[in-house]
């Protein structure tokens, strides 16, 4: 079965390399809409789930959604444009990539092959941390 870091994309030409902020590369990027990308990069016992939106209003309209209080970091944070949160169980990673992917909408909707198994992938590396 393919795990996480099977869908990292390491040729920075691709449009699913997501380079991060330590600009390592090493995120799996799981979906991209018109509103921007949701990406997970696999750590020793957790992961670390970026949003990147594709402009400012989409920005906008995700910080309704994925706020300070829920855990998120917000675009300007650092000088980086994404939310970002580090999420070490299971329940609360599948949860938050799930509002992630779903306010990023359906518009103009791109996914890789194989990532709609991400629940299982994330599940499979949290236990295995």
């Amino acid at each position: 079965m393919k795990t996480l870091k099977d869908f990292i994309e390491p040729d920075s030409a691709s449009d699913w390399y997501v380079a991060g902020t330590e600009r390592t590369g090493q995120y799996a990027c799981l979906v991209m809409t018109d509103l921007g990308l949701v990406a997970v990069r696999p750590l020793l016992s957790s992961v670390r789930v970026r949003v990147e939106p594709s402009d400012p209003q989409a920005a906008a309209q995700l910080a309704k959604y994925l706020t300070r209080a829920k855990g998120w970091t917000q675009p300007g944070d650092g000088g980086e444009n994404r939310f970002s949160r580090v999420l070490s169980t299971d329940s609360e990673a599948i949860d938050a990539i799930a509002t992630a992917i779903r306010r990023l909408g359906r518009g103009g909707k791109l996914a890789r092959k194989g990532t709609r198994l991400w629940r299982r992938m994330v599940k499979n590396h949290l236990a295995a941390a």
